[in-house]
């Protein structure tokens, strides 16, 4: 192959050079993310395909990658996405970039909800006996059930959402969680809807 063509193999040992040289964190993982994004692959197939040329758009598109991350701006800001849990979400400035941590938060407010059923019946159920047992009543303590028609829910509410990623969790995890999700800033609220919207909720 002639040596003025950019393949994925070369464009990644340059970027992640380029970035090296900047004292960006983790310079490999950097650039296999930024090459995975311009071209529209997941990671694993820039090694499927290590020979596969790229067009004068893409590499284009690569250079103002690489020039902001260089920079030192997140590669979650640069992409306008991230991985969290089990969904992916939009990000972008002006709204805070979830961090590993917040998963960890996640765990910790579906660990506090009851597992949810098979059947809303048995749901109605364990969530009587869940209200119970955070109130300290006993077995023969009166509960007012929700009415029939009315399916016993779980209301959530995230504040301060962000991007709305805890919400969208709970939600896509805990079929019974009818969540709400607000924030003070507009900008994070338009985000948290675009990813409600996209994530089907």
């Amino acid at each position: 192959m002639p040596e003025d063509v950019w393949t994925v193999k070369r464009i990644l040992a340059w970027i992640e050079g380029y970035l090296a040289d900047r004292a960006v964190e983790n310079p490999r993982l950097s650039a296999q993310w930024l090459v995975a994004d311009a071209l529209g692959v997941d990671r694993m197939q820039l090694f499927l395909d290590p020979e596969r040329p790229l067009d004068e758009e893409e590499r284009a598109v690569l250079r103002d990658y690489t020039r902001r991350r260089g920079a030192g701006e997140p590669l979650q800001y640069i992409t306008g996405k991230t991985d969290f849990r089990y969904i992916t979400v939009r990000v972008r400035k002006g709204v805070l970039i979830p961090r590993p941590e917040t998963e960890v938060l996640v765990s910790e407010a579906l660990s506090l909800l009851p597992s949810a059923p098979k059947s809303q019946e048995a749901f109605d159920g364990e969530l009587v006996a869940h209200l119970r047992a955070l109130q300290g009543e006993s077995e023969d303590s009166e509960v007012v059930d929700a009415p029939e028609e009315e399916p016993a829910q779980l209301l959530v509410a995230d504040m301060c959402t962000g991007s709305g990623c805890i919400a969208c969790s709970i939600a896509k995890e805990h079929p019974m969680a009818h969540v709400i999700a607000t924030d003070i800033s507009p900008e994070a609220c338009a985000l948290a809807n675009e990813n409600v919207q996209e994530l089907g909720f």
